[in-house]
């Protein structure tokens, strides 16, 4: 603003018939000065929104006092950072923490006072309640604010890791290679800011924690753990994911009595310990499968497949999983597109996306990519109707 245009605006606001209320010590001009400037200040920029909330999970944790938390309970009227970790990682993780600690320490003290932090194990069945409280004593964490948790399970785990964009891999030794991630989450599990690896830049990050602060009213009846209660919230319809329905089956030129094609079943060979699931390429094969096209990598048959039926998939760390789970499969990979899957913006979607007012139907990876050469041919967008819409060019 000019010099003359701030006059001006002082001068029009000197006009006002008001009883002289300025504090004590101070002129009418620095009153009035400090007035202007306080209203043509520019409002803050509102946070962008990176995904659905993460409240739309059906969470089920378990806190370092062995206190259950659920998705309803993890709802809080204020900031909530989230990540995760293991308990037994020597670098990473301890780096992390450190991390998270130093963006505590730099929030101005009000806005800690509302600032709540969830940090969630890989390793569900090492890191018990009891490892979690020490660890959390050994950080000097304000258990207050911050809760250590861990899912109920291996597969609860890796939802809730995906949803993050966090990718995760159990080494033999019983390490993981993950990568490092704060999320920061508004009131109704919105992502708002997030920093990917260690030792960045976060004063972005606390910019953006300021921000929701001021934005949200501290919760007056938070439990001793930092969680507060649930606020009521309106029934919600389902989501359906069409799953594929079991193990696949390879079609024949063949029909059976009633003209059907006969299509047969993979433990129908492989069950008899038939196949080489170290090939990488079907055109290898010198019997069955070789028109089969593989580019996924340098994986092979058996990276995925259950040996020796083949009837099952596997994970890297050897859990069996049936075909109708092959998107846990793909996101051991594939994290930020498993992600990008939970907040809505990868796979088709057919139905609401408020669920308050209907229910919503998913496709699975395997519906659109073929597993076994997943990547889609390059293409070039189709013109959109802007004649039909904008009134011709």
């Amino acid at each position: 603003m000019g010099r003359f245009a701030l006059m001006a605006v002082l001068a029009s606001l000197g006009c006002n018939d008001v009883p002289d209320a300025r504090p004590e010590g101070k002129t009418p001009s620095d009153v009035t000065t400090a007035a202007v400037l306080d209203v043509v200040q520019p409002a803050p920029r509102p946070l962008p929104v990176l995904g659905p909330s993460l409240f739309g999970l059906e969470l089920d944790l378990e806190d370092q006092a062995g206190r259950r938390l659920s998705t309803a309970t993890l709802r809080h009227r204020g900031p909530l950072i989230v990540s995760m970790f293991y308990a037994s990682c020597s670098y990473a993780c301890p780096t992390l923490i450190r991390d998270l600690a130093n963006v505590d320490r730099a929030l101005d003290p009000a806005v800690r006072a509302q600032t709540r932090v969830l940090l969630v194990t890989f390793d569900p069945g090492h890191d018990t309640p009891e490892l979690l409280s020490r660890l959390a004593q050994a950080h000097g964490a304000p258990t207050d604010r911050w809760t250590f948790a861990r899912a109920k399970d291996d597969a609860a785990t890796r939802e809730l890791a995906a949803a993050l964009g966090i990718t995760y891999r159990r080494l033999p030794d019983g390490n993981y290679n993950h990568s490092s991630v704060l999320l920061l989450l508004d009131a109704d599990g919105v992502p708002r800011a997030e920093v990917q690896g260690l030792g960045q830049d976060t004063q972005a990050f606390v910019a953006a924690i300021g921000t929701l602060a001021r934005t949200t009213t501290a919760a007056s009846d938070e439990p001793a753990h930092g969680i507060s209660p649930a606020r009521p919230t309106a029934s919600r319809f389902e989501v359906h994911v069409a799953k594929p329905t079991g193990s696949p089956r390879v079609a024949t030129d063949r029909v059976d009595a009633l003209g059907r094609p006969v299509t047969v079943g993979c433990a129908t060979c492989h069950s008899l310990g038939l196949g080489d699931g170290t090939r990488t390429m079907g055109a290898t094969l010198t019997q069955f499968h070789q028109a089969l096209v593989t580019r996924h990598g340098t994986l092979a048959c058996r990276s995925c497949h259950e040996a020796p039926d083949y009837a099952n998939l596997h994970l890297a760390d050897g859990t069996t999983l049936p075909f109708t789970e092959v998107q846990t499969l793909c996101r051991q990979c594939h994290g930020p597109q498993g992600r990008d899957f939970d907040r809505g913006s990868h796979g088709g979607m057919n139905g609401y996306w408020d669920l308050t007012r209907g229910p919503r139907e998913r496709h699975a990876c395997t519906t659109c990519h073929d597993p076994h050469a997943p990547a889609y041919v390059g293409m070039i967008p189709a013109r959109g109707p802007v004649p039909q819409h904008f009134g011709g060019e």
